[in-house]
């Protein structure tokens, strides 16, 4: 005969505080971080953790996708910036580097502010 393991009785208490789901949805949208979330929810982060992974999940990937929308528009708009981003980072496009002994040194001119100069009066 087997016995049973039984795990002992959780401590009667309060029910488990249910949070608002579509705030932590909405927050994690934002791309709030898992503390700013639980500040606002009043709970802590190991709780949304442990209860809401799943909405944090979701919640960033749509502001991420929101974010990477805006991107785009503003690279199809002609966003020269938004154009030379975007191409190195997604198809490594990359600025082409000078060949070897093909590069010059030229002089560098330097003006010295005038409070920079040490005063030669002072002995």
């Amino acid at each position: 005969m087997t016995k049973k393991l039984t795990r002992p009785h959780k401590k009667d208490g309060p029910p488990p505080k249910e949070l608002d789901e579509e705030l932590i949805l909405k927050l994690s949208s934002i791309l709030c971080t898992t503390e700013e979330i639980a500040q606002i929810c009043g709970c802590c982060a190991d709780v949304l953790e442990r209860r809401y992974m799943h909405i944090l999940h979701q919640g960033r990937a749509e502001g991420k996708s929101s974010i990477r929308r805006a991107q785009h528009k503003l690279a199809m708009e002609g966003n020269p910036a938004m154009l030379i981003w975007l191409g190195k980072v997604y198809l490594k496009q990359r600025e082409p580097a000078p060949e070897p002994g093909t590069a010059q040194i030229t002089a560098i001119d330097v003006t010295l502010h005038p409070k920079a100069i040490p005063n030669e009066t002072t002995n």
